[in-house]
């Protein structure tokens, strides 16, 4: 892994190790996603991954957009969408609340944003 990195490096070809949003909304999450969901839970972020797993949940899987591992060991997953009115987002938050109530040891946000203000949201486990 090393070698193809050290590689992909020297060609200058980093884009590809790059993610690949799926929407402009995760696009702009990724670059201030720290510093947010930092200042929301009040704790640093360590690490902030893109898409890092799946969760099986009645009616389906779900792979919520980013998990952030905060300083202090606590696990933060981060569904992020552009607008409530966007194809597919009542099956995305079904899904959210699904994997949040299977999965009550990690804390579920849902992150919309709208004409460029950050509204989140904690989703409750029940």
């Amino acid at each position: 892994m090393s070698e193809l990195l050290d590689e992909l490096i020297a060609r200058g070809d980093v884009a590809t190790l790059l993610p690949r949003y799926k929407s402009g909304a995760e696009k702009d999450f990724s670059r201030i996603g720290l510093a947010l969901m930092g200042s929301y839970c009040e704790c640093e972020v360590a690490v902030m991954t893109y898409e890092p797993e799946t969760f099986n949940v009645p009616g389906g899987r779900y792979t919520p957009d980013f998990r952030c591992i905060l300083a202090d060991g606590r696990i933060i997953f981060v569904e992020i969408k552009g607008s409530k009115l966007e194809k597919g987002y009542r099956d995305a938050r079904a899904k959210l609340r699904a994997a949040a109530a299977l999965n009550p040891w990690y804390t579920w946000y849902e992150v919309i944003c709208c004409q460029g203000a950050w509204n989140v949201e904690r989703i409750k486990s029940e």
